[in-house]
């Protein structure tokens, strides 16, 4: 959803005609694509939970010796996707109800600039997809890993380490995010310098500093989830991955 968000937005600035603009397509999409990141993450946040209190019990009985502290870092990396998420619908509706013809971006040196952080957004979306591929492997490899502890025939060669795909997957979200946040702070310096000399700053910039502000959480939500993954793996105890 987000993808086609942005090639809607690509088509959009490349609309000599303001008045031809796609209906408010992109933003709207991003709208949507909040609303349903919030939701993923509110579910992926509550397994966590019930994944760490799970860790907890077990630890109680002498079932479970390793430290909780990486499930801990893995649920308030979900928070602060929340967090991230959430900043996202607040600018997808800024950018939704401002006035387009506020900003200038009839200038092709705009133009270009816009474009073409549109187009690197576009082609990050490649590590994301790549990364979501990865933490799916990891969600499949960790049923096997399930399947192992009651099929005694099982090779230990054909039993998976989720462990090591999720945290690559996690490294994947993080380099993608980075790159959008600072495609996001690029952004913002060319709408700054769009802005006409009479339109308000305050009604053109609070969009794009949500969305910076939105990434910038998600920068760090990812670098929780990485740390939490890797303590895991560090443990040298293939288990199954939940969350993320």
């Amino acid at each position: 959803m987000y993808y086609f968000a942005v090639i809607t937005a690509i088509s959009d600035v490349m609309t000599e005609n303001g008045s031809q603009r796609n209906g408010f397509k992109s933003d709207r999409l991003l709208i949507k694509y909040s609303i349903l990141g919030v939701w993923v993450y509110i579910y992926l946040t509550m397994i966590n939970i019930i994944r760490y209190k799970t860790l907890q019990i077990r630890k109680a009985y002498g079932k479970f010796k390793f430290s909780l502290m990486p499930n801990l870092f893995i649920i308030t990396g979900s928070i602060l996707n929340i967090v991230t998420y959430l900043y996202f619908y607040q600018g997808a509706n800024e950018f939704l109800s401002r006035d387009v013809g506020g900003l200038s971006f009839s200038n092709d040196n705009n133009k270009n600039h816009i474009l073409a952080l549109l187009n690197a957004q576009k082609n990050t979306m490649i590590i994301r997809f790549y990364a979501d591929y990865l933490f799916f492997k990891a969600s499949i490899e960790s049923m096997v890993v399930i399947e192992s502890k009651y099929n005694k025939e099982m090779k230990e060669s054909e039993i998976p380490n989720p462990d090591i795909t999720a945290i690559n997957s996690q490294f994947l979200y993080l380099v993608s995010r980075t790159i959008i946040w600072q495609i996001a702070v690029k952004r913002l310096e060319i709408v700054i310098n769009s802005i006409d000399a009479e339109t308000s700053y305050s009604s053109f910039l609070n969009g794009e500093i949500l969305a910076g502000r939105g990434n910038f959480y998600g920068i760090i939500a990812n670098i929780f989830a990485f740390i939490g993954f890797s303590e895991i793996s560090n443990r040298n105890n293939i288990q199954p991955i939940f969350g993320g």
